[in-house]
């Protein structure tokens, strides 16, 4: 079963980019993950290169999200 979800990277300390996403309940597999259209700058205007982590929310929690081959995939538990 697939779920709305919010998709999060962490870059350059902690700056966080949220787009949508949708979440395969059953695999764990992290599907349709929209674009950023907004500048990929912080909030001090330098250019975000180092991507730190990513995330998605799904049930008031935060999950961690790992790319596995060309997958992303998070640790979610049932």
């Amino acid at each position: 079963m697939n779920v709305a979800v919010k998709f999060i990277s962490i870059w350059n300390d902690g700056f966080e980019i949220e787009t949508a996403a949708e979440l395969n309940t059953n695999t764990g597999e992290i599907c349709n993950i929209q674009s950023y259209s907004g500048e990929l700058v912080d909030a001090d205007g330098d250019e975000l290169e180092i991507l730190e982590g990513q995330y998605i929310e799904f049930n008031g929690k935060r999950f961690m999200v790992e790319e596995v081959g060309s997958k992303y995939i998070a640790s979610i538990t049932k």
